[in-house]
This record gives structure tokens, sequence and C-alpha cells, in this order.
């Protein structure tokens, strides 16, 4: 049985930043949740042709 989820997701609410997702699971159910979100900077900045991730 699985007993976590993760989740890296691009969000586009006005700003668009890079989010992290876990879940945690019992029973076939959400027990837990922890996410992170952080602004995408400008490509200028970026450190690598990759992008933040």
């Amino acid at each position: 049985m699985v007993d976590y989820v993760f989740a890296h997701t691009d969000y586009d609410f006005n700003v668009l930043e890079i989010g992290f997702e876990v879940f945690r699971l019992a029973d076939g159910k959400i027990v837990e949740h922890w996410d992170t979100t952080e602004a995408i900077p400008p490509r200028t900045e970026w450190k690598n042709d990759n992008g933040k991730f």
C-alpha cells in the first residue's frame, strides 16, 4: 500500500510559481498534507538553462 504521494507542480494564479506537495495516506485516505510554493524568477536570473527545477 502507498503511504506517501509526492507532487511537483507549476502553478499560475496570476504569478507563475513552482509547488511541491506531500500527502500521507492511511487506510486509503489523506491524513496529512504539506506543501510549499516559490515564485519562478525571470529567465534572465536563472542559474542554468533548466530553470528553477
